[in-house]
């Protein structure tokens, strides 16, 4: 994996550079793959997309899109969120849905803790992939774009376009506040079974299931971090619950 981009089966790739940020195309199974990086500093690309991977199971459906984030700046990355945009056609019409992958070891202190997350370090690299994507309205996909939109380095500055990292950010951090908060609350009276049980149901508490989809994923972060420490043997998840 020393290639710029790599795409399962590809019979085509191209370099263009447009003002100062570097567009990788390539071409598999009939879908055009384009990466955005961001602008270069001093020759070099700060935070780079590589290695992407695409597999699809039939024209509707993107089975695998994976790919590779590497820390080519001289500071430890926090939090870093992709834009990845899957452009479908249906009767000749061209349509584009836009999602976002994200990760973040600072969601919350309490999952720091747990999982002795560390910042990216210069030079180092990591893998990031999404959910199988299908449509069933009879949409073909045809393409699949990918950018950088946001960085958070350790020292607390930032990096890229941020559309809407910064805020996917955000709201997912004060998720998993709002739910570690309930679930204080919720737990107070119970022994560590009942806890376990509570965290076992998706069911978020009425405050943050009527809210927005990232202060939901935030809730979820949480819940499910916690539990998976519980079920790796760290049995003493109630001293992260005293109020």
């Amino acid at each position: 994996m020393h290639r710029i981009i790599t795409i399962a089966g590809s019979a085509l790739l191209m370099i263009f550079s447009v003002t100062g940020a570097y567009i990788y195309y390539a071409r598999a199974q009939g879908l055009q793959v384009e990466v955005n990086q961001l602008p270069t500093d001093s020759g070099v690309i700060p935070v780079e997309i590589k290695d992407v991977k695409t597999w699809m199971s039939n024209p509707s459906e993107l089975t695998e899109l994976s790919f590779v984030v590497k820390n080519n700046s001289s500071k430890a990355i926090s939090s870093v969120v992709v834009i990845f945009g899957l452009i479908t056609e249906k009767n000749g019409q061209l349509f584009v849905d836009h999602h976002f992958v994200t990760s973040d070891i600072q969601v919350h202190p309490d999952i720091l803790a747990i999982h002795h997350f560390k910042p990216l370090a210069p030079g180092k690299e990591k893998y990031l992939d999404t959910p199988s994507n299908s449509y069933g309205d009879g949409r073909a996909i045809k393409g699949v774009t990918l950018n950088v939109d946001y960085v958070e380095f350790a020292d607390n500055s930032t990096l890229g376009p941020n559309k809407m990292g910064g805020r996917i950010v955000t709201l997912q951090r004060e998720g998993a506040r709002l739910y570690k908060n309930w679930l204080v609350r919720e737990s107070a009276s119970k022994d560590i079974l009942s806890i376990v049980l509570t965290l076992k149901n998706p069911a978020l508490p009425t405050e943050i299931a009527n809210t927005s989809m990232y202060l939901k994923q935030g809730a979820n972060i949480y819940r499910k971090h916690l539990l998976r420490a519980y079920e790796s043997g760290h049995e003493d998840i109630k001293k992260f619950l005293n109020p």
